[in-house]
Formats: structure tokens, C-alpha cells, sequence
């Protein structure tokens, strides 16, 4: 009964044997004519990316086709965002214009490029139909968001041109007392002027000056700080006829400094603050005239001293060391602390070479050669 079993079972196994034999040879491989069978590449993937694929849930194929810029996402993110800067930058301002106001109250990366293209093309002083006058519109309404306000000052401010300050300023004076006030005297005195030319020149101090000449006018209330961002525009402009005129308005009702300390204007001290922020090297020439003329203790003589000394040019420090040649005792501690305040590598080099060369042996007072002997020593070190 054994010998039974083990047949009957070694016969089942024959059989199905045979079975799978006959089932595997009845599949046989295309002949060279019938070609190879197009096989998506989602089912075929290769084996280097079967691993990828599956941590992704795409077919590997998919996955090696990466989009332009995906391997470096911020190069491309500053590619699409230069694109759309140069873009709107050929656009005329009118344009621009009108797309800000269709957008106003927007915020994103789009917008902000927007306003800095706005600012880029009214930099060029393009003609702009109507858009001056909106702007201004935009700035004195009382209806308009704060924030667009301001963000529309900014604009404007970058924009740096006599049209542009224009702007501001009769925004200023239309409504002293606006919301906005504080950010507009703000953008007045940290503007860039950034139009260039003896025209341009001109144009901006005839509008800083229509400015003055209302706030000086008796009975004018000025915005707070109003007076100290004309200064400071007035003295970026830097050109002999801007000079002159913080000149006069810091000595106007007080010749002597004491006075002015003691009972100057508002725009008097405005226009003496801001001595030390003219850096025209071309007015160094015509500062110095004024610092020859000038007395100890006259505005005039302290003005042009400090505009002189913190001018950072070699023209500067030439024009005080003329002056120094000739000037009397009581000046020894101030020239010496004007020469002192040379900042900049090229002028402290020429104080150098001018002491090393025996050039204070020139100086004719003693206490005001020792003074410059002192000073420039510091920077021979």
C-alpha cells in the first residue's frame, strides 16, 4: 500500500510537470519582423530611479524631468522677478501709474516691484500728462488708506527729481496738519536727488525755495521738522547758489553766532545744522572766499569752517589750510579741530605730505602752526 502511495504521488507531480511546461512553451518570443512592442516607459523604469519614483508617488521617468531652474528655486524666483522689473520699467509712468491705483491696497512681491518701477521711470522726468497732479490729489485726500499715502510718499521720494519734491512740499504746505505729515517731511529730507545737471540744479532750489519763502512768510505755521528737510535737501543740492542761501538764511537777524544760539529763527538753525552736510566738492573754492572774509565768532565764519571741515575732499582741506596760513591766535583750537575732522584717505594723505614737506613752516602764527602740527599728527601714525 506504500509502494501505492508513492506512485500515485510521484505521478501527480510528472503531470503537473508537464503541465507547466507545455503552458511556458506556448509563449513565445516576437520574431525580428513583428518588431519590439512599444512599452510605456511608466511600466519599463529604469533602475536607478525605481527609488525616487516610489518616495515621490510618480513614475521614476517623470520625476527626472525637472522643470527649468527647480535645482536652484531662489535663482529662479530673482529670474521671474527681474523679468517683470524690466518689464514694467519700459512702460511709459502714466501707465504705471494708473496700475498702482488700480491695485492700491495690494501687497505682495508684485506690487513692491510695481512702486519701484514707478520710481525708476519718474527718476528719468518723463512727461506724465495728468500723473503729477493725481499724485498730489492722491497725497492731500482725506479719504484715501494712510498707508497707500505713504507708500505713494515713498514712491515719489525715490523718484528724486525737482518734479518729484515739488510734490511733496506742496503736499506739506496744502495740508500741514495730515496724517501723513510726519512721513512726508521724512521723505523730503532723506530724498536722493537724483537728476544731475545745472538745469536740474536750478530747478531744485527754486522749489526748495518756494518752500522757505511760504514758511518764513509771519503768520506760517510749518509742519514740525518741516524746516531741518529743507535744509537738508537744500544743502545736497550743493551747488554755489544753494550754498549762498543757507548761508543768508543762517546769519539773517543774527550775525553772530551767540545770537543765534541765543534768539535765531527756526530756519536760521535749520540752515546752520545742516553746515556739515554739503558734500559739493565744487562749492570748496567758494566756501573758502566766504571763510577768508569772515570773523571769529561771525555765523558766516563758523558756517563755512565746519561745511569745509566735514566735506570730505582734498579741495576742502586745501581751502583750510589757505586759510590757516594767515589766521590770528584766538583760531589755533578750531583750525586745528577743523583739519582734525579730514576724513577721508586722500586728504589726511595731503595734510601729511604738507607737514612732511615743511609746508606748517608756512603757517604764521605759532599757536595755530603747533594746533595743525597736533592734528596732523594723528594721521602720520
Amino acid at each position: 500500500m506504500r509502494n501505492f502511495n508513492r506512485l500515485l504521488i510521484a505521478g501527480i507531480a510528472v503531470c503537473l510537470t508537464i503541465a507547466v511546461l507545455l503552458v511556458w512553451t506556448g509563449r513565445r518570443a516576437p520574431s525580428a519582423a513583428e518588431g519590439t512592442p512599444d512599452v510605456d516607459a511608466h511600466e519599463r523604469p529604469s533602475p536607478a530611479g525605481i527609488r525616487s519614483a516610489s518616495r515621490a508617488g510618480v513614475p521614476a521617468s517623470d520625476k527626472d524631468k525637472k522643470p527649468a531652474g527647480s535645482e536652484n528655486p531662489r535663482h529662479a524666483q530673482i529670474t521671474e522677478r527681474t523679468a517683470l522689473y524690466e518689464n514694467l520699467t519700459r512702460m511709459p509712468a502714466e501707465r504705471l501709474w494708473q496700475d498702482w491705483l488700480a491695485t492700491k491696497g495690494q501687497r505682495g512681491w508684485q506690487r513692491r516691484i510695481l512702486e519701484q518701477a514707478l520710481s525708476n521711470v519718474l527718476a528719468g522726468r518723463p512727461q506724465v500728462g495728468t500723473a503729477y497732479d493725481q499724485m498730489l490729489d492722491f497725497l492731500l485726500s482725506e479719504t484715501e488708506n494712510p498707508d497707500d499715502q505713504q507708500r505713494l510718499a515713498k514712491i515719489v521720494s525715490d523718484g528724486g527729481t525737482p518734479e518729484c519734491l515739488g510734490i511733496l512740499l506742496e503736499a506739506l504746505i496744502a495740508r500741514p496738519d495730515a496724517t501723513i505729515t510726519l512721513d512726508l517731511v521724512n521723505w523730503v529730507s532723506i530724498m536722493s536727488l537724483r537728476s544731475d545737471g545745472d538745469s536740474a540744479a536750478g530747478d531744485y532750489l527754486a522749489t526748495a525755495r518756494a518752500a522757505w519763502a511760504h514758511w518764513m512768510q509771519e503768520g506760517s505755521t510749518p509742519p514740525r521738522g518741516a524746516f531741518d528737510a529743507l535744509a537738508a535737501v537744500t544743502a545736497r543740492i550743493g551747488t554755489q547758489n544753494a550754498v549762498r542761501f543757507l548761508i543768508e538764511t543762517a546769519t539773517a537777524g543774527a550775525v553772530r553766532i551767540e545770537d543765534l544760539e541765543r534768539a535765531g529763527s527756526v530756519a536760521s538753525i535749520s540752515a546752520m545744522n545742516v553746515a556739515g552736510k554739503v558734500f559739493a566738492p565744487e562749492s570748496a573754492a567758494f566756501l573758502g572766499e566766504y571763510l577768508a572774509k569772515g570773523r571769529p565768532g561771525d555765523t558766516t565764519f563758523h558756517w563755512t569752517g565746519e561745511a569745509l571741515a566735514n566735506m570730505g575732499s582734498p579741495l576742502a582741506v586745501e581751502q583750510l589750510v589757505k586759510w590757516a596760513t594767515n589766521a590770528p591766535g584766538e583760531c589755533a583750537e578750531i583750525a586745528g579741530s577743523w583739519v582734525q575732522l579730514a576724513r577721508d584717505t586722500e586728504s589726511r594723505q595731503r595734510l601729511v605730505d604738507f607737514r612732511r614737506s615743511g609746508g606748517l613752516n608756512r603757517i604764521a602764527n605759532a599757536e595755530v602752526r603747533q594746533a595743525l602740527t597736533a592734528a596732523i599728527g594723528t594721521f602720520d601714525r
